[in-house]
C-alpha cells in the first residue's frame, strides 16, 4: 500500500490504535470535481475560503506523494499550489498536511502530521505558512519532547498568535496544547495525561475553538473519568476541556459517563463549534451533542438509529452552523448500504440537525459522487456548502462536492472579533461599488480591496452584533455576530 493509499487509514489508526428552522426546500447536491489519481482530498479539516473568493484545501498525493495544498476556483478549476516533501526523504517542510486557517495577513497557516527532522525519530510534523500564490514557509518542526503529529488545525488568538494540539509526544506522551507566534516561536502550554489514569485526557485530535470568554475549547479522543467504556479504550473514552492561553486546563466532561451503553457517546475526534446561541456543539463516533461552557452535556442525536444505519454512522468531521441556524455535518459510513465504504456498509452521509433536535439525512454517498467524507463542511459566502471526500468519484481519488440548500449570500470574517479602531477583514462577493458598512447599526469607514474582500475600521460606539455591507445588488449580512472586545 502506498503512502497516498494509506492516507485515510492514518487518521483511523490515530483514533483507534494510537496509544432551528426546517431545511430549505431548494436542495441540490452536485460534484464540483473528481480528484486525479495523483491527488486526493484526504484532510480531516474543512476547506477554507481565501480573500480572493477561491477555496483552499489540503490532501494527499502530489509530486512527491506526501501531500498537497490546492486552490479551487468558483468554476471548479483546481490548481496545486504546493507539493510537500520537496526535499525528500527528510521532508523538512512536512508531509501529510492536515488543515488550513486564513490569517489576518491574508496568508494561510497550517499543520502537517508528519515530516520535519528536528531530531524526531518518527517524523513528528511541522507548522507552516503559505500565501495564496504558493509562497511556502516552514515555521516549526516538532521534536517529540514538545509534541508530535498534530492532527488538528490552528486557531488564531486575539493577540495574533495561534493555538493548536499534537496527538502524541510532550512530557507525558499524551499530546500537547501549544502556542506559536506567526514567526514560529512555539511554547508548549499543556502536556496531557498529567493526572492519574489520564483523567485530564489523552490524544487531543481536534482544532481548538475560541470561546466568548477568551478561553479555548477542545476535545481529546481518549482519557477522562468515564467509567462505562466497557473496554472500548484503555485510556477512557475522551474528554471535552477548556484551556486558557497560559495553559490553565479544566476538564469539562468525560464521555461515556451515562451508563454502560455510552449513550452520551465515546471517542470524539473533531473539534467543538461555538454556535450563535453561545453553546458548543460537536459529535462523537455515535452521537451529536450540545455542551455549555460550564460542562453540561446534552445528547441531541444518536447515529445509526434507523435500520441499516440509513441516517449515517461514525461521525467525524466538525459541525458547522448554517445561516439558517441549523447544524450541518457528515458521517464517514452508513447511508446507502449498497455502497461498501472503508468503514463498513454505506459510504457516508451529509446531515442537518435543527435546534428542535429534528434530524434529516440530506445526502447519502454512493461512491460515484465520493465516499467516506472525513472533513466537515464549509459554507462559502455565496451561501452554498462545500466539502470533500478522500475516495470515490470518477477517478477513485475523492471528490469536491457542493450542497445548495437555497440559502442566500452573506459576509464572513477572517477573524470574528476585534477592538474599537482595529481593522476587520470581511469576505464576500459583489463588493465593488459598496456604499456602506455598519457594525450592529454603527457606520464604519471601509476600503474595498477587491470584489471578494474589504476591510473596515471598527467604529467608536460599535457593539457586538451583525455586520451589514450595502452593495449595488443589495444588503449582505454577516453569518455570525461580530464580537467587539475590550
Amino acid at each position: 500500500m502506498t503512502r497516498s493509499d494509506s492516507w485515510k487509514s492514518r487518521f483511523v489508526l490515530a483514533l483507534i490504535c494510537a496509544a432551528a428552522a426546517a431545511p430549505a426546500s431548494a436542495q441540490t447536491f452536485g460534484t464540483v470535481l473528481s480528484f486525479q489519481q495523483s491527488i486526493s482530498a484526504g484532510s480531516t479539516t474543512a476547506l477554507a475560503q481565501g480573500t480572493d473568493g477561491n477555496l483552499y484545501g489540503v490532501g494527499g498525493g502530489g509530486k512527491y506523494n506526501q501531500g498537497t495544498i490546492f486552490r479551487v476556483a468558483p468554476n471548479g478549476r483546481l490548481t496545486v499550489i504546493y507539493n510537500f516533501c520537496s526535499q525528500y526523504p527528510s521532508c523538512p517542510d512536512g508531509a501529510d498536511p492536515v488543515g488550513l486557517v486564513l490569517g489576518t495577513d491574508g496568508a494561510f497557516y497550517g499543520t502537517a502530521a508528519h515530516g520535519g527532522y528536528n531530531g524526531c525519530e518518527y517524523s513528528c510534523g511541522t507548522l507552516f505558512r503559505i500565501t495564496p500564490d504558493g509562497k511556502f514557509t516552514t515555521l516549526y518542526q516538532f521534536g517529540g519532547f514538545d509534541g508530535s503529529n498534530p492532527l488538528g488545525g490552528l486557531a488564531e488568538a486575539p493577540d495574533g498568535s495561534f493555538l493548536g494540539t499534537t496527538v502524541t509526544g510532550g512530557a507525558n506522551g499524551g499530546g500537547t496544547v501549544f502556542k506559536t507566534s506567526r514567526q514560529g516561536k512555539l511554547t508548549t502550554i499543556y502536556n496531557f495525561c498529567d493526572r492519574p489514569q489520564c483523567a485530564d485526557g489523552y490524544q487531543p485530535t481536534s482544532t481548538l475553538s475560541l470561546g466568548v470568554d477568551g478561553s479555548f475549547y477542545g476535545i481529546t479522543s481518549f482519557g477522562g473519568t468515564g467509567e462505562n467504556c466497557d473496554g472500548l479504550f484503555y485510556y477512557g473514552c475522551g474528554t471535552a476541556f477548556r484551556i486558557t492561553s497560559t495553559g490553565d486546563l479544566t476538564t469539562l466532561y468525560s464521555f461515556c459517563s451515562a451508563g454502560q451503553s455510552c449513550a452520551d457517546g465515546y471517542g470524539p475526534y473533531s473539534g467543538l463549534l461555538l454556535a450563535t446561541d453561545g453553546d458548543f456543539y460537536g459529535v462523537t463516533q455515535t452521537t451529536a451533542f450540545r455542551l455549555t461552557r460550564f460542562g453540561k452535556l446534552t445528547t441531541l442525536y444518536s447515529f445509526c438509529s434507523k435500520p441499516n444505519c440509513a441516517d449515517g454512522s461514525w461521525a467525524q468531521g466538525e459541525l458547522i452552523e448554517g445561516t439558517d441556524r441549523n447544524l450541518y455535518g457528515v458521517t464517514v459510513a452508513g447511508g446507502n448500504e449498497a455502497c461498501e465504504g472503508d468503514f463498513g456498509a454505506g459510504c457516508g452521509t451529509i446531515f442537518d440537525l435543527a435546534r428542535s433536535d429534528a434530524f434529516t439525512t440530506l445526502h447519502s454517498f454512493d461512491g460515484t459522487d465520493g465516499e467516506t467524507p472525513l472533513a466537515g463542511l464549509i459554507q462559502a459566502t455565496n451561501g452554498t456548502f462545500y466539502g470533500t471526500t478522500p475516495a470515490g468519484g470518477s477517478n477513485g481519488s475523492g471528490t469536491l462536492f457542493r450542497l445548495d440548500m437555497g440559502l442566500g449570500p452573506f459576509v464572513a470574517f477572517v477573524r470574528g472579533y476585534g477592538k474599537i479602531e482595529q481593522r476587520a477583514q470581511v469576505l464576500g462577493q459583489g463588493f465593488e461599488g459598496t456604499s456602506a458598512v455598519s457594525f450592529n447599526g454603527t457606520l464604519a469607514t471601509f476600503k474595498v480591496v477587491s470584489d471578494t474582500y474589504l476591510t473596515a475600521m471598527i467604529p467608536q460606539g460599535a457593539t457586538t452584533g451583525y455586520v451589514t455591507v450595502t452593495t449595488p445588488t443589495g444588503v449582505l449580512t454577516s453569518n455570525v455576530p461580530f464580537r467587539v472586545i475590550q
